[in-house]
């Protein structure tokens, strides 16, 4: 079992500050008003990248951006079935990626005879964290049958074998996850289950432990 109960005063006093002074419970905060909005029409000026050229799917679905990451200069974008690697020193007006990746899922035609949709059945990359300044952790959906790979920063070149995704990357694209390396570590929290039962916190990726996970189907640690 991964950590300890709270003490009861520390709980008692966390519970304390989430009330207001009336002491009746609060509602869950809502999200921050925008400094400013900028409509549609006026987009139009700004540079904009809609996928790689002759990207179709793209051009149709949108690239369906999951995560971005900020690192040596570039800024990354984890999509759907790509990972774009953008320099940060590039001329503005020219939002194109320096390099980029393809990952798609090999699985397409499985997933949809399980009755998902054609657009659920691509390899969505969730999971994009550097585990040291030169390699990157990316997971994917892999049409509900979640994978992960290293990658090189510089080059985005894969490393070593491919690496089972459960408990380390959800099945659905809609699905939460939080994942960083901690000590050479990986954590992870998300769901370890196709049906979404399994909330989970892992730790693994250990260098000479084994991995470690909070209790299966307990909803007392995490809902």
């Amino acid at each position: 079992m991964l950590g300890a109960l709270l003490p009861f005063s520390l709980l008692l006093l966390l519970l304390l500050l989430l009330l207001p002074p009336g002491g009746s419970a609060q509602t869950f905060p809502q999200d921050l008003v925008p400094r400013s909005t900028v409509g549609l029409a006026a987009t139009a000026s700004y540079p904009c990248f809609r996928g790689l050229r002759g990207d179709r799917l793209s051009a149709q679905l949108g690239l369906g951006i999951q995560r971005m990451l900020s690192l040596n200069h570039s800024l990354l974008l984890a999509a759907r079935d790509h990972i774009y690697s953008f320099d940060l020193g590039q001329d503005p007006r020219t939002l194109y990626p320096t390099r980029h990746l393809t990952w798609e899922s090999r699985g397409r035609e499985n997933c949809a005879m399980r009755g998902r949709r054609q657009d659920e059945c691509h390899n969505y990359i969730r999971v994009l964290v550097p585990r040291d300044a030169g390699t990157l952790l990316a997971c994917g959906t892999n049409a509900f049958s979640p994978l992960c790979r290293f990658y090189q920063v510089s080059s985005l070149a894969q490393e070593g074998e491919e690496l089972s995704g459960q408990a380390r990357c959800p099945f659905d694209a809609k699905q939460s996850i939080v994942a960083l390396f901690v000590d050479g570590s990986l954590y992870s929290a998300t769901v370890a289950d196709f049906q979404a039962s399994d909330s989970v916190i892992y730790r693994s990726l250990s260098p000479g432990r084994q991995p470690l996970r909070s209790l299966k189907y307990s909803s007392r640690w995490l809902q």
